[in-house]
């Protein structure tokens, strides 16, 4: 964690983050990245879960509810995903990660590690690995829905992108408006999508992964999700 990396370093990282036209959110976004960095720094991580953001960050009373409002998990659902996306961007190049693991609201520190053995990221394009589109799920429009579909295919696509061998393509909904599942499958050769249905008592997904070539359906499988769960990923 902290004690790994210098906090010098920490800071001009999270300096280059916030004002990066990469990193794609709000200033709320931001703002929940520069309180989790620097609670994190004054050695107060423990003090980082979820009805004290709300309040510390987000203005919620002391009579804030996670099961009715899902402002901390929304946001940090947005972070992931900005963050994601500045480190394929301006910042893979970075010699410092900064990310917030899925399930936890403390950030986590990594100092790259140089390898001359590893590829080039900036050829890996003309490599043929495979591509896999992850595309913007369907299903209900209540709120707790459509927080889920929205999240979900972002946190899978972060996840993903952790493997070396496979390039990732998504179509989340913040991008331009021409970036969406139809202009997204001709890149890809492989495809996957879904729908969230809200059945009331529970969310019910449905995930498929399609190749493109021959429109054939290789692996589908569906779950029903607790949406209260602390993290229902």
């Amino acid at each position: 964690m902290v004690e790994k990396v210098d906090k010098a370093l920490v800071l001009k990282q999270l300096e280059s983050i916030t004002t990066s036209n990469d990193f794609k959110c709000s200033a709320r976004t931001k703002g929940l990245l520069s309180h989790l960095v620097f609670l994190e720094l004054e050695g107060r991580g423990d003090e980082l879960h979820g009805t004290a953001l709300a309040m510390d960050v987000f203005g919620r009373g002391a009579d804030f509810d996670p099961t009715t409002d899902p402002v901390v998990r929304t946001e940090a659902v947005k972070l992931r995903k900005a963050l994601s996306h500045y480190y394929l961007s301006k910042g893979k190049n970075d010699p410092l990660i900064i990310s917030v693991p899925k399930g936890q609201y403390r950030p986590l520190f990594e100092a790259k590690v140089e390898n001359a053995s590893l590829p080039d990221s900036s050829s890996s394009h003309d490599k043929g690995w495979p591509v896999l589109g992850i595309g913007i799920f369907t299903g209900s429009d209540t709120t707790r829905a459509k927080w889920f579909r929205e999240g979900f295919p972002e946190e899978l696509g972060l996840e993903l992108t952790r493997f070396a061998h496979v390039r990732v393509l998504t179509g989340f909904p913040d991008r331009s408006s021409v970036w969406n599942n139809e202009n997204l499958k001709p890149n890809c050769d492989y495809f996957l999508h879904g729908s969230v249905r809200d059945t009331c008592d529970k969310l019910h997904l449905i995930v498929q992964l399609q190749r493109k070539r021959d429109g054939s359906i290789l692996w589908a499988d569906r779950r029903d999700i607790n949406p209260d769960a602390t993290d229902s990923f």
